[in-house]
């Protein structure tokens, strides 16, 4: 089990002011232009990335990706079947002035987070970190970091990511294996300490994390693998069954500290269902995985942000949440 840690970091992406270019003599391979209506790329085939396969290490690929001036974009690239994402991303533009680069490549994923400084066409070039046994393949997305509105289970909630209602108490999260955490967040006024529960499903050969957050403010989280995905403050509660692990996190704008612990001992069955509870007793919340008692959590349930990990090419399903006693 690991210890609690804290961690104190930097800011997750920088715009670099720099002279550094990048060629601009490759070919761009597709433009990326952002639906309306879904705030992503939707390629031609329906899915929300576009897939490619470098050649070697030292290929390179281009993009043109459309931007609107003060627009708050995430580009990304996971690899599929990888186990550690090699991907590097490089925004330039026009005359290949370097405007961003991905700082953080994590296990799951590359990516930038970019605010717009004008309306106009800038350019993406893709290539691989250079590692052995290398992975070539990859999938490219491209989104605006920008809510919408849905409701579910008689609440109104905040959403990113492809998000369906089916029926009145399931939602449904068609994954892509972006690897970014997509939320719901509650919209709507709790009163007093109730107690919370919903179950998650999925049929995705890749099981997602998840988990959730009390007390998440408005704020993103700027550092780290996290980056623009949980809030910049409240209590979280992450389940990674792949580790056989769970940890708690308190975030804290610029700074978090994890406790972690073991779910070995609980029956993780995706396709069945994992029950997810917090309840109320002695003036705290504790935390339930298919009725195992895990932990208590700091924070109250003035409002929650419930978080899945896309991973895989199924569906993930929240379903069942209540409130009660």
């Amino acid at each position: 089990m690991k210890n609690s840690l804290t961690i104190c970091i930097a800011t997750f992406m920088i715009l670099i002011p720099s002279c550094k270019k990048d060629s601009t003599d490759i070919k761009v391979i597709k433009t990326l232009t952002i639906d309306n209506e879904s705030h992503a790329f939707i390629n031609n085939d329906g899915t929300r990335y576009f897939k490619n396969t470098l050649t070697s290490q030292q290929d390179s690929h281009k993009y043109e990706l459309e931007m609107v001036k003060g627009v708050e974009y995430r580009i990304s690239a996971s690899q599929p079947n990888a186990l550690i994402n090699q991907t590097k991303l490089t925004l330039v533009n026009v005359v290949g002035d370097t405007l961003a680069e991905s700082l953080n490549e994590g296990n799951s994923k590359s990516s930038i987070i970019v605010k717009s400084p004008e309306t106009t066409n800038y350019y993406l070039i893709v290539n691989l970190v250079k590692r052995t046994n290398p992975q070539f393949d990859y999938r490219l997305y491209f989104e605006e970091i920008i809510d919408d509105v849905k409701s579910f289970s008689g609440f109104d909630w905040q959403s990113n990511g492809n998000w369906i209602m089916t029926n009145s108490n399931t939602a449904e999260l068609t994954n892509s294996d972006s690897r970014v955490y997509r939320h719901l967040k509650l919209n709507s006024p709790v009163i007093g300490n109730p107690n919370m529960s919903f179950t998650i499903q999925t049929n995705s050969i890749s099981s997602p994390n998840f988990g959730f957050i009390l007390d998440p403010s408005e704020e993103l989280i700027q550092f780290s693998e996290y980056a623009y995905e949980l809030p910049s403050t409240g209590y979280a509660f992450l389940a990674f069954k792949n580790d056989g692990q769970y940890t708690i996190m308190k975030l804290n704008a610029g700074s978090m500290s994890l406790d972690w612990g073991s779910i070995t001992n609980v029956n993780l069955d995706f396709s069945a269902g994992i029950k997810v509870e917090l309840k109320f007793e002695l003036n705290q919340y504790n935390i339930y995985l298919n009725g195992i008692r895990l932990k208590n959590i700091n924070g109250f349930l003035q409002n929650i942000d419930i978080v899945v990990q896309d991973c895989g090419d199924g569906i993930t399903k929240i379903k069942d949440f209540q409130f009660g006693n």
